[in-house]
Parts: structure tokens; C-alpha cells; sequence
């Protein structure tokens, strides 16, 4: 009778580690040894008595940008969103990718153009102005995962990380989504068309330059926008996307959408911590990575 008891500690056991297998084999690509990383925000560098930073503090923006993506991913170990100075422009990022900047020269620099446009309409300067802050989040965030994930170097070139950024926007904010599109329409306007580099004091250029968009990248964002949810995007444009896009350009906004979920999908699906918000049937993705 003892060695019942024995031979059946040893099938608990190898249950044990064939279900820890599995769930390794379902999960991230990276190796873990403890519970998934989270995002966590330093502020001890940051000034204080600042009017962006303490708008910032007020809605605790950091702090929902760092639960979002934190809620995304199977993290392989603790980020930290660094709100304080970078000194002569954004930093690199840096090799184990373990480090989100939110330049506070940037902020200000955001909220004044917000200001500025808004004019006395205060909540349309602060919409605004989070609006922009959170779209620069997730373009540092596209920066980072390539090194946080030991991603390949198709996905590390400044228009990869662009699309991926704006990928885990949408996918951070949610089906239907419309929180995450309006956040990338108003701020990929602001960033296009907010200022001109040579109306800029010379400590703001770099901060501006990191984040503006060119023309090119202008229509990228909107394409991509009006490809994830044509309906949601017309309305929150308040015109047709063939107006606003290059000629022909919107009739494969959705086609050039899908392939990019799809590449998403096919490259950090492990690494999700849910279903793809964006994700449709197989034979869909199929069809949309063929096209």
C-alpha cells in the first residue's frame, strides 16, 4: 500500500509540469520565472508646480497609459515610465528596453501649443493636450517592445514602431475602440499641424521633431485609423477619408489595417493577455495577409 500514495505524487507531478508546459507554450514568447511584469510610473524626477504636469497628475494620465499596457501584455519584467527631463532630446531606448520616457520638456511644449489652439476653451485644450500626450506614450511604447520582447529587426525601424505604437493603442483602449480613435485623429492632427519648427525655441525642437508627423506618416495614421473602424473614424473626422487621404488611397484603408493585425497578431499574440480586440476569423486574416 505505501507505494500508492508514492505513484500517485509522481502523476500529480508530471500533470504538473506538463500543464506549466502548455501554459508556456500559450503564452509569450519570452521566458518568465515569476508573475507578468507591470508598468510602473516614476515621478520623483518630475517638477513640480508645473500647469501640464499637474493636469497630467490630476487625471492620473501616466497611470492609465501604464495600467492599460500592463492589462495588454504578458510583461517578461517590470517597465517604468520615467516622467522627468531628458535634457537635450528624447533618449534612445535603452538595450533591455526597460524604460518609457515622457520627457516633461515635451509636456509643456504640448500643453502650450494645446493653449494656443484651443484658445479660451479650457477642456478643449486639456482633450487635447491628453490626447497628444497619450498618442507620444504609445509611440515610446512602439520604441520599447521591440527590446522588451527581443523583437526582430523588421519591427525597430521608425515607421514599424510608428504602426506598432498605434496598433497597441487600439488594442489597449478597447473594442469598439472609439476612445483609442479619437485619441489617434485628434493627436495625429495636433502633430501635424500644431506648430513649425522654426516658430520653436531651440530646447523645444527636439521634442517636437521626435513626435511630428510628416505628411506621409500624417496619412499613414489616418488610413490606418479609418482601416480599423471606417464608421467610428468618418464620424469622429466629420468628413469622408477620400477627402481627407490621397487619391485612392482610402479604398485599402481596411485591407492595409488587416495585414497589419495581422502581422500584430502573428508577432505579440503570445505576448496578449486576451483575445486581440481587432481579431476576426481566420479565414479573414487569412484573406487580409494574402491581399
Amino acid at each position: 500500500m505505501p507505494a500508492l500514495p508514492l505513484a500517485l505524487a509522481l502523476v500529480i507531478c508530471l500533470l504538473h509540469a506538463l500543464a506549466q508546459v502548455e501554459l508556456s507554450a500559450a503564452g509569450s514568447n519570452v521566458p518568465r520565472t515569476g508573475p507578468d511584469g507591470e508598468v510602473f510610473v516614476d515621478w520623483t524626477r518630475a517638477a513640480t508646480g508645473n500647469q501640464a504636469l499637474t493636469a497630467l497628475k490630476r487625471e492620473h494620465l501616466p497611470e492609465y497609459f501604464a495600467a492599460e499596457v500592463s492589462e495588454l501584455f504578458h510583461l517578461p519584467s517590470d517597465l517604468t515610465l520615467a516622467v522627468g527631463p531628458c535634457g537635450a532630446g528624447l533618449p534612445a531606448v535603452p538595450p533591455a528596453g526597460r524604460t518609457i520616457p515622457l520627457c516633461t520638456e515635451g509636456v509643456r511644449l504640448y500643453h502650450r501649443l494645446a493653449v494656443e489652439i484651443s484658445g479660451t476653451d479650457d477642456q478643449a485644450a486639456d482633450e487635447l493636450f491628453f490626447d497628444a500626450t497619450l498618442f507620444s506614450l504609445y509611440r515610446e511604447l512602439g520604441r520599447a517592445l521591440p527590446s522588451v520582447f527581443d523583437l526582430p529587426a523588421s519591427v525597430r525601424g521608425a515607421e514599424a514602431t510608428r504602426r506598432l505604437g498605434l496598433w497597441c493603442l487600439f488594442e489597449s483602449l478597447g473594442a469598439p475602440g472609439e476612445h483609442g480613435l479619437a485619441t489617434a485623429l485628434n493627436a495625429a492632427d495636433f502633430f501635424a499641424n500644431a506648430a513649425q519648427t522654426e516658430d520653436l525655441a531651440p530646447a523645444e525642437r527636439p521634442y517636437w521633431q521626435a513626435q511630428a508627423l510628416t505628411t506621409e506618416a500624417y496619412a499613414d495614421v489616418l488610413c490606418l485609423a479609418v482601416g480599423y473602424d471606417p464608421e467610428q473614424a468618418e464620424a469622429i473626422l466629420g468628413a469622408s477619408p477620400e477627402e481627407l487621404l490621397p487619391a485612392g488611397r482610402a479604398t485599402g484603408c481596411e485591407a492595409e489595417y488587416d495585414r497589419l493585425d495581422a502581422d500584430m497578431i502573428a508577432l505579440l499574440g503570445r505576448m496578449l493577455k486576451a483575445e486581440p480586440e481587432t481579431a476576426r476569423s481566420g479565414a479573414e486574416k487569412a484573406g487580409a495577409a494574402a491581399r
